[in-house]
């Protein structure tokens, strides 16, 4: 019984990890420069900062940047805000495998 209702639970939340994500009204501000501190080591690299939406505030707030340990086998892609009709939408950063 207790399997059927973890299935159930699975089957329940699947759809909504598949939403697209929120169209904002308004474009998001114009990144901040920022100036990295000390890099920690010879293979990190630095993950600039970004604005974020918070709904709960209806506002842009800044995320700000970070040193990224590389991952083998792996290249990071950035998120990016991308323009879609009368609105701007987030895409997240990912981590592709390295074509070979």
């Amino acid at each position: 019984m207790q399997r059927l209702a973890y299935v159930l639970l699975l089957a329940l939340l699947a759809p909504g990890c598949a939403t697209p994500p929120p169209v904002v009204k308004r474009s998001p501000p114009e990144d901040r420069p920022e100036q990295p501190d000390f890099k920690p080591g010879p293979d990190y690299f630095w993950k600039r900062g970004h604005y974020a939406y918070d709904a709960s505030r209806d506002d842009y707030v800044w995320i700000s940047g970070s040193w990224e340990k590389e991952r083998v086998n792996r290249t990071f892609v950035p998120g990016y805000w991308e323009r879609k009709g009368d609105g701007w939408t987030w895409h997240e950063e990912v981590w592709e495998e390295k074509q070979r």
